[in-house]
């Protein structure tokens, strides 16, 4: 058995390791002592937190809020209590995953197994992946990346660190808590490990597959897949073809036998969507063909996804100049012709569609400075590094890694996706043609004038002229009905899910080093000031002579998530995911001072970290060297506030008060996904610090009240947030001056389908009719930047900054939505651009008594309006309207999620008691100030 083998199978079975990878200083008496805690940190010091019981009366409470608010009068869209066991659960972890493959190896050696025909695997076994050429989950790496399987001697294993220096624990073991920090450890807690077992997400797919009923499921699953389960979707690929398609029935195939059978739940109700790939078999009934490409999308955003990158056989060399190495090929399916919102249009496909080297592992190390033993000889794998032959470090004057720059990051959050009109059917009409026809009737009909049925559609320039009908090519016939692949279809539109990275282009952060000013630089942090061996740094020990221990950028990949990142903690059993076990560091004896180090502790498994993160990056400085919550502002954060009583006609006296927001992040905030928002919580409180007038409260399930909301209940519910004809002039506005209650700032981005709805269906984003996200610092519009067909701007990464502004235009007022905030010059005046500047006028009469005003920062990352939209949308097309698995998974998990983590509070030093989950919202910064008696 090869010791890669060893270490995985041990791991297994939870036996604890002896490695030789320890650093030389901190090898003593080899002592088994057990598993260290597994994640880099728990939510509530080291215990979890707990979900509502199944049936609770808490659950109810959720489902009755969406009955009576969305579905009332609609029998058939009623949401029903479900336990956990009447839901699909995702295979484990284990269930066929690279630990197994690696038995698979010394069960079944022989070459037949690792043949790329998954029709002709030998008889009684299964494909298995086999390194070099062959991608494999971080389970292969986690060997020698994790401190969880290097517990050895008296000191703490290499990544581990403790939550205060030189500390003992107490008797119960519950004062300290070890912080795994490698790679392995920190990245498996992220968003990005668990990007496929993302429930919300999972539910989006079965929305699109839903609504755009003659697009082939197969071709929007593979598109969905290609970014959140990318080494599936591609090895399927190198397996069987390029055409091939990777769909959800794949991300559930499992090996019979193995420990992916003990999952609980109720069986899934494999599809067959794309069955027609292969004739001699479908999935469910061959499950263990397929189980490769299953596990290694399981596996979501993993090590070999990022770090696999690179020139195809490159060798780790990128000449700085071909950037379809990170975007893809240039208009494979007219790319540049099919964007009908940008007359920069981008030329490459972004959306995953970067290159791989697949005989080489990209480090962003010289190779004679690492530690290239275990890849090399044991795993017979290639290192390379990867280099950006184009820039040099001036401190060095060595290049750059282009895993350490922007670029890298540039292909998944640059989401170029089609936009599938509501009439598309393979062969079908034209939404222009029916626009013609009812045009031609208006003007021979004056008096009788009719709607416009598609009035966002606009034709893509590669549409040609006398093309009248969606184009039949690449379809085909399932259950009966023909269904198309909207993705080559000339006459579908192109648009942007989302665009964070040219949000960063557009910016003053856009820079072509490796600084902090990268995605990176947040997102990755050193944490630690390298040049200080004593200061803390996390460092990863190498066992060869005479190379020196390395720090590394935390794999924690942060963002603000909380709620899916809860619902991991909370039901793991359900997500496949191992439980976050309570585990107390009593497995390490406390060394003394010089063989440990201190940390801050990681609030919320980095949600906090990120939000402080942001402003010391903005303020030039890096992290500081001690702590990742040390400096005193936020992501994005109320940076000023000022409150007095209005001098005047006693009748009309006024309370005024000036917020200033700043957005110190390198995009917009929110970014990413649409459905994201962030809200202004502003209250007047008296002496006594009872609320006397509030806008922006919450009720219990996140929907925006107006005025307050009584014990977490609302009187009346904004018309934004009870919207059950998708009406764009219910949103809020872009407010300057806020008035009354009812008028709440909302930084969002809102979109309509061709029909002018207002939808969130990634695929069928035709208009913004409001983005007033908050803008990074530096951006600019097109108009400042003076685009036109010859100046396009400076250009960043291959990418013109005019082609980044337009992709990335706010929307302050539309037709559907005017706005008096139109003018804002916080959004036009480039000079202003990461701020905004917010008035509040409230009569006193209203606010007697007035002594202090507080406003807070409010975020959801799953507001209850888009919740809603997925649960009406996720249904088979049945007299029932039968909910799909993963939107019904969706509903149990969210119904029995408990976001209201008291006790949980900020670790932001403006805000220490101010708690930091309630309402399904997050607080992320809150200030306050006395009411003056007069004007300052």
């Amino acid at each position: 058995m090869t010791p890669r083998l060893f270490a995985s199978a041990t791991f297994l079975t939870s036996i604890a390791l002896t490695c030789s990878a320890l650093a030389q200083e901190a090898r003593k008496t080899p002592v088994n002592l057990g598993q260290t805690v597994p994640k880099p940190v728990f939510q509530l010091g080291d215990t979890p937190s707990e979900p509502h019981a199944d049936g609770s009366p808490a659950a109810q409470s959720f489902l009755d809020f969406f009955n009576e608010t969305y579905f009332e009068g609609e029998p058939n869209l009623q949401l029903e209590m479900l336990t956990k066991d009447h839901v699909v659960w995702f295979p484990p972890q284990r269930a066929g995953d690279t630990s197994l493959e690696l038995v698979a190896r010394e069960v079944h050696p022989g070459t037949e197994n690792c043949s790329g025909d998954i029709t002709t695997t030998a008889p009684g076994s299964y494909p298995i992946t086999c390194p070099p050429g062959e991608f494999s989950t971080a389970q292969f790496c986690q060997a020698c990346h994790d401190s969880a399987l290097f517990v050895e001697g008296g000191g703490l294993p290499q990544m581990m660190y403790r939550s205060e220096q030189n500390a003992a624990p107490a008797p119960d073991g519950h004062d300290q808590w070890l912080a795994n920090w490698s790679q392995y450890g920190d990245w498996s807690a992220s968003i990005m490990r668990l990007a496929t077992r993302d429930p919300i997400w999972q539910a989006q797919i079965e929305t699109e597959t839903s609504v755009h009923q003659f697009a082939d499921p197969a071709v929007i699953q593979d598109v969905c897949f290609s970014c959140h389960g990318e080494m599936g979707e591609r090895q399927l690929k190198s397996d069987t073809g390029a055409e091939a398609k990777f769909c959800t029935d794949m991300f559930y195939a499992k090996i019979p036998g193995q420990i992916g059978d003990l999952a609980g739940g109720k069986p899934y109700p494999f599809t067959g969507d794309c069955d027609a790939q292969f004739p001699e078999m479908t999935i469910e009934t061959h499950q263990a063909h397929f189980a490769k490409y299953g596990s290694l999308a399981r596996d979501g955003v993993s090590c070999e996804t990022c770090h696999r990158i690179g020139p195809e056989n490159g060798q780790g060399a990128w000449d700085g100049a071909d950037f379809s190495v990170f975007y893809g090929p240039k208009d494979t399916y007219q790319v540049h012709e099919r964007q009908t919102d940008n007359d920069w249009p981008l030329e490459y496909e972004f959306t995953a569609s970067f290159q791989f080297d697949m005989n080489n592992i990209m480090a962003p190390d010289p190779i004679g400075a690492l530690d290239t033993q275990p890849m090399q000889v044991y795993d017979k794998l290639s290192l390379a590094t990867a280099t950006n032959k184009a820039v040099s470090d001036p401190k060095t004057d060595e290049n750059v890694s282009y895993l350490q720059q922007s670029v890298l990051c540039g292909s998944c959050h640059v989401l170029i996706v089609p936009q599938i009109p509501t009439n598309y059917i393979p062969g079908g009409e034209l939404p222009s043609v029916a626009n013609d026809a009812v045009a031609r009737y208006n003007t021979d009909h004056p008096d009788d004038m009719k709607p416009i049925p598609y009035p966002k559609y606009d034709r893509p320039a590669a549409c040609v002229s006398g093309v009248e009908s969606f184009t039949l090519d690449n379809s085909r016939m399932l259950r009966g009905k023909r269904v198309g692949n909207p993705v080559l279809d000339p006459c579908v539109g192109l648009g942007y899910e989302q665009a964070t990275y040219l949000e960063w282009l557009n910016s003053d952060f856009a820079t072509e080093m490796n600084n902090g000013d990268t995605c990176q630089g947040c997102h990755m942090p050193l944490v630690t000031n390298p040049a200080d061996p004593s200061d803390h740094t996390a460092i990863m020990a190498q066992s060869t002579e005479g190379l020196t221990a390395k720090t590394y950028r935390r794999h924690r990949l942060m963002g603000i998530n909380l709620p899916v990142s809860e619902m991991f903690m909370q039901f793991p059993d359900v997500l496949g995911v191992f439980p976050y076990s309570d585990n107390v560091p009593d497995y390490a004896p406390v060394p003394g001072g010089a063989d440990i180090a201190a940390i801050e502790n990681y609030l919320l498994g980095g949600q906090q970290a990120i939000i402080d993160q942001a402003t010391s990056q903005a303020n030039g400085a890096g992290l500081a060297p001690d702590s990742v919550t040390a400096d005193k502002m936020a992501a994005a954060e109320i940076a000023d506030i000022v409150s007095w009583r209005e001098e005047g006609d006693p009748d009309n006296r006024e309370l005024v008060t000036i917020l200033s927001i700043k957005n110190n992040s390198g995009h917009k905030f929110p970014s990413g996904a649409g459905f994201r928002r962030a809200f202004v919580k502003f209250e007047v409180l008296d002496g006594d610090g009872n609320t006397l007038w509030v806008s922006g409260d919450t009720n219990r399930f996140g929907a925006i009240c107006v005025g307050a909301a009584n014990e977490g209940a609302c009187t009346t519910l904004l018309p934004s947030e009870h919207n059950l004809h998708n009406d764009p002039s219910r949103l809020q506005p872009h407010y300057e001056t806020i008035t009354s209650d009812d008028q709440v700032q909302i930084y969002e981005v809102q979109t309509v389908d061709d029909t002018g709805k207002l939808t969130s269906s990634t695929l069928a984003l035709f208009e913004d009719v409001k983005d007033n996200r908050l803008l990074p610092r530096g951006f600019k519009t097109v108009e400042d930047l003076s685009c036109s067909e010859t100046v396009v701007g400076p250009v960043v990464f291959g990418i013109s900054q005019c082609s980044a502004a337009q992709a990335t235009h706010f929307v302050l007022s539309s037709e559907e939505r005017p706005s008096a905030g139109k003018d804002d010059p916080y959004y036009f005046d480039s000079t202003k651009a990461g701020e905004d500047m917010l008035t509040y006028r409230i009569p006193l009469s209203q606010v007697d008594g007035a002594a202090e005003v507080r406003a807070t920062l409010q975020y959801q990352t799953i507001p209850p309006g888009f919740l809603a939209a997925r649960f009406r949308q996720g249904r088979a097309p049945d007299a029932g309207m039968s909910l799909l698995p993963a939107t019904e998974r969706a509903i149990y998990l969210t119904s029995h999620l408990n976001l209201d983590l008291v006790g949980l509070n900020s670790g932001h030093p403006d805000n220490t008691e101010m708690q930091f989950s309630r309402n399904w919202t997050s607080s992320i910064h809150q200030t306050n100030t006395a009411v003056l008696a007069r004007k300052p």
